[in-house]
């Protein structure tokens, strides 16, 4: 993919690029704790499912 985010998360060491979206509710809403695991259940838009 071409998205500065995915590049961005493989570089970092993260699986998706979903990081920096949860990163971006925390800093407004500061809804996560310390060593909490968040699982991210989103599918990618547009993507082919079958």
């Amino acid at each position: 993919m071409s998205d500065h985010y995915v590049a961005k998360a493989k570089t970092e060491g993260y699986r998706s690029r979903a990081v920096y979206k949860l990163q971006e509710i925390d800093n407004k809403y500061q809804i996560f704790q310390p060593n909490q695991f968040i699982v991210d259940l989103g599918a990618v838009h547009g993507a082919n499912m079958s």
